[in-house]
């Protein structure tokens, strides 16, 4: 149901967008110095502990990054109730299946990634978890 209110912020909007139809946002990545090889995937995973306080869930977030510019991301709230490394290893995992679709997708568009894929983490417990991991396989 729309009031008065509803239809005044909507003008304001409006008139916002119309001052601004001319003004352009410039951004060039040959302006930023990266670590990175070009056409290499990596990416960024992170997750904040217990932040919805009813339930005691954690936000986990990622973003997935070429040639400077991210193009995949995520932000949501845990399926479960977890300690912090858990948090932080759920979004490690989320993380990494949306790696393998994005090497997947750069094979079948032409860009071979050539290296395995970096994923940051500020957690060392997910460092020490994948690494146990891996001396298991």
């Amino acid at each position: 149901m729309s009031t008065p209110a509803h239809l005044e912020v909507a003008k304001q909007v409006l008139r916002y967008l119309r001052g601004v139809k001319g003004d352009m946002i410039r951004w060039c990545a040959r302006d930023v110095s990266s670590t990175h090889t070009v056409g290499q995937v990596y990416g960024y995973a992170d997750a904040s502990f217990a932040d919805d306080s009813t339930n005691r869930k954690s936000t986990l977030a990622y973003f997935l990054f070429v040639n400077n510019a991210a193009f995949s991301w995520r932000s949501c709230l845990g399926s479960i109730v977890a300690t912090t490394t858990e948090a932080e290893l759920q979004a490690f995992a989320i993380c990494a299946a949306e790696v393998l679709y994005a090497r997947k997708l750069c094979m079948e568009l032409g860009f071979t990634q050539l290296h395995a894929t970096t994923i940051y983490e500020d957690n060392t417990g997910v460092y020490f978890a994948c690494t146990a991991y891996a001396l298991t396989k």
